[in-house]
């Protein structure tokens, strides 16, 4: 079992439940959303289970979902997260520990590892976090998201590691503090890009933005790291950052991603960041030539 704190659920608190009422709608409209997604497959008659952690913090499996080794929380690490009822840093990071703690001890038996294997939660996070169909206050995950990308990714430095050795099933496993370098062109660059240049993606509690920082470090120590696309969406994103008031297609009636845009002005007027990013900002305008984006040449 992964580590729960059951005295977060206050199941005896009415207001408590009702409020964990209210929020269960958007999440079950939410697993209808994710329910698809490749190998953590969630079936209908599985939501059973969901509700039963989200309310009580604990789920039985029927015999015959034992029979047939079902997997009903399909990604059981986030969704014991998601479900959490304390919102904290520290609250996610002890579920996250307890999944390598669970394998360096070797109480994970073969067929249960991949079932929790600790890379597996940060990918199935950001994947389905920027999916458009969610409801755009309540987002992904209710406003948790900024929490959870922080307790997934502690560090900046993909290269801050913890490596976990499991005897007897001679296996080794790193665990990776921060983000690699594939993640944050795919999971900050990219939907920043659309968002900025074509205000799509409108999810209030995007992750790229709280990925910034681990792009910044990333981009400092590995300048080359973007592909020729990427660096054209970066380029994108900075113009439009540094011009916004003059684009219109950037979603200026979003008071959330018009106080991140200029906030992430503001720190490069002021210098905040590497010097491989503060060089593309003060060159946009010859960059936005050389790598040219619809509406932007």
């Amino acid at each position: 079992m992964l580590y729960l704190d059951k005295s977060l659920w206050k199941t005896d608190d009415k207001e408590w439940m009702i409020q964990r009422k209210e929020e269960w709608r958007y999440i079950q409209k939410n697993l209808d959303i994710i329910r698809d997604y490749p190998n953590f497959e969630i079936k209908k008659k599985h939501y059973k289970y969901h509700k039963e952690l989200f309310f009580k913090g604990e789920y039985e499996l029927t015999k015959d979902d034992l029979e047939h080794f079902e997997r009903p929380l399909g990604c059981p690490v986030f969704f014991n997260i998601w479900y959490c009822p304390e919102k904290s840093v520290e609250a996610y990071r002890k579920i996250l520990d307890s999944v390598t703690d669970r394998i360096a001890e070797g109480n994970l038996k073969r067929g249960q590892l991949e079932d929790f294997e600790y890379a597996q939660c940060d990918t199935y996070f950001l994947n389905n976090a920027g999916k458009v169909k969610y409801d755009e206050n309540y987002g992904f995950m209710g406003g948790r998201e900024e929490l959870v990308t922080r307790a997934m990714y502690p560090s900046y430095d993909y290269d801050d590691v913890k490596i976990i050795r499991n005897e007897e099933l001679d296996r080794e496993i790193k665990v990776h503090y921060g983000p690699s370098i594939e993640t944050l062109g795919r999971y900050v660059v990219a939907p920043l890009d659309s968002l900025f240049r074509r205000g799509a993606n409108k999810i209030k509690f995007l992750p790229a933005q709280y990925l910034w920082d681990h792009f910044d470090f990333a981009f400092t120590n590995n300048p080359g790291m973007l592909s020729d696309l990427q660096t054209r969406q970066l380029v994108a994103v900075l113009y439009i950052c540094k011009h916004r008031e003059s684009y219109k297609e950037f979603p200026h009636d979003k008071p959330h991603f018009v106080d991140f845009a200029e906030n992430l002005r503001q720190r490069f007027e002021n210098n905040e960041f590497g010097e491989p990013l503060l060089e593309y900002w003060n060159s946009i305008e010859t960059l936005i030539k050389k790598h040219p984006s619809p509406g932007l040449a």
